[in-house]
């Protein structure tokens, strides 16, 4: 009954087709599932086949509106919907749409939709306002302004400094490490340096790495968690050794 329609079936057309419950249909949904020959989302049933091929629409027509106005980079999902002749609704949309999203599919935003098989472009005052936040950023070394200082400074509301720090991370101009620690890659590469630098002296004791860099918590604890993230150090016993050379860089960051 599922068959190959990449809209799926609701559970309650098939129960109704089939004049059985919910209930009496819920061990063979589940062993079906289980054996990967559906896919449910919500109560919308697809074969894995039919919903790949749905998948597979959804993303090229997201492309094809982004090659018609390759200015516009969020399309609204109505209109992505409408192109693909997809009828994914209500809670079913919600979960393939988080589906996307997880498998680094689309990125969704308050503009709508966007393809990420296709690099963030920003316009020209996007990138000038990204570079002036980037500077204050780099005004510190390690205890580095937040979002609400970084406002402050330059006399703009919070909101458009966090959207726009956003943009820099897509482009990977921005890292965020904690929701209120950002740096840039080249001030990450420098605190690299300087951590092995201490390390060559002793162990990475934590409370003696924070004073070392006259930072706070705050900044050391994120900082020494992406370096475990990144296989720089590692936290043993609790302290840290490090565990790359100190030619390694951090490129691709």
């Amino acid at each position: 009954m599922i068959g190959n329609d990449p809209n799926g079936y609701t559970t309650n057309r098939i129960c109704r087709t089939l004049r059985l419950t919910p209930q009496e249909l819920g061990t063979p949904f589940e062993i079906l599932r289980n054996d990967g020959k559906i896919l449910g989302f919500a109560g919308q049933w697809f074969q894995p086949a039919a919903f790949a091929e749905g998948i597979k629409t959804f993303a090229d027509s997201l492309n094809d509106l982004r090659d018609e106005k390759p200015a516009v980079q969020y399309f609204p999902i109505e209109l992505i919907l409408a192109k693909a002749k997809l009828a994914w609704t209500g809670k079913t949309l919600d979960r393939i749409v988080a589906k996307l999203v997880a498998d680094r599919v689309i990125e969704v935003s308050a503009q709508g939709i966007r393809s990420l098989a296709v690099p963030l472009q920003l316009s020209t005052r996007q990138v000038a306002l990204l570079t002036r936040v980037t500077e204050v950023i780099e005004t510190e070394e390690v205890n580095t302004p937040t979002p609400h200082v970084i406002a402050q400074t330059l006399g703009i509301p919070r909101q458009a400094i966090e959207e726009i720090l956003k943009l820099g991370i897509q482009t990977k101009q921005v890292i965020c490490l904690d929701e209120v620690v950002y740096y840039t890659p080249s001030q990450i590469e420098k605190i690299k340096i300087r951590i092995l630098s201490i390390a060559e002296k002793s162990s990475l004791n934590v409370e003696e790495l924070r004073t070392e860099l006259q930072t706070t918590r705050k900044y050391i604890s994120p900082l020494m968690d992406y370096f475990d993230r990144l296989g720089v150090t590692e936290k043993r016993d609790g302290e840290r050794i490090v565990i790359s050379k100190p030619e390694e860089s951090l490129d691709g960051v």
